[in-house]
């Protein structure tokens, strides 16, 4: 064998062991393995897949969750905005109502307060008073007042806070006349209808008067003028559109705004 070859077929030179005798370092190479070519193909699909699966639930999120928040939004704005009106409705309503029962029970005073005044006289009495002048002052004082006025049994106007004309006027068809006059109505409210001579419509309020021995001896009556009630709805009425009534405790209307179509009254 000669020293400088190997064993036959190895291709390793002949001192090799003599090399690794005095040669403490081995060099090792670990075997590499390398995957299939199916099997690294099947996992980029897999990686693609996913990323295209989230991307594509982020886009879903990215436009459901701003409409939901949206909706979410929309719907506390509507909640709080019906609160909001029904609220403003509740104040608006209070208001127009206490307005009302001011405007009324202020013409009941005034009604009693003549009462009192002409309580025990005859109409001769009254006639010769000073009444008739402190009722003209007292309506032009007062926008809500059409006509003050004082009528008899027959149902004529011996006292008024308007011209009356000299063939002088009957009341005696007015409701607020006749049903004071079946029986003491206590504060009656009248349809509406046109007080003498104008043309601005109106409701009565009216109280019985009665002779010493309890007979029927006409009536007091104050006509409140439907305009300044509709002045002061309009005026306090959040919304232009906003419908107000104002009935008589029977559901007779009195007034409202907007009107309907074409109201005809009756002339006075």
């Amino acid at each position: 064998s000669g020293a400088g070859s190997g064993p036959p077929g190895t291709g390793r030179p002949g001192n090799l062991t003599r090399r690794k005798a005095r040669d403490p370092v081995r060099c090792h190479m670990a075997p590499m393995h390398f995957p299939a070519p199916g099997l690294l193909a099947g996992r980029a699909v897999r990686g693609t897949w996913a990323r295209q699966n989230w991307l594509g639930w982020t886009l879903a999120a990215a436009l459901v969750l701003p409409a939901l928040l949206f909706a979410a939004i929309a719907w506390y704005d509507h909640d709080r905005v019906l609160a909001e009106a029904m609220a403003e409705a509740q104040r608006t309503t209070a208001t127009l109502r206490e307005h009302a029962l001011k405007v009324l029970e202020t013409h009941e005073l005034l009604i009693r307060q003549v009462d009192r005044r002409v309580r025990g006289l005859d109409w001769e009495a009254i006639r010769a008073s000073s009444l008739e002048q402190e009722l003209r002052e007292i309506h032009e004082n007062h926008p809500q007042i059409a006509e003050i006025g004082l009528a008899d049994a027959e149902g004529w106007l011996r006292i008024s806070s308007v011209p009356v004309p000299s063939a002088g006027v009957s009341v005696s068809h007015r409701s607020y006349w006749a049903a004071q006059r079946k029986q003491d109505a206590g504060t009656y409210i009248s349809r509406p209808f046109l007080p003498i001579g104008g043309s601005v419509p109106g409701f009565g309020l009216s109280r019985r008067r009665t002779t010493p021995n309890g007979d029927f001896d006409g009536t007091i009556q104050i006509v409140v003028s439907i305009p300044y009630f509709t002045r002061f709805w309009r005026g306090t009425a959040p919304e232009p559109e906003t419908t107000v009534l104002l009935f008589r405790a029977d559901g007779e209307l009195l007034s409202r705004i907007p009107p309907t179509g074409v109201t005809q009254f009756a002339p006075g």
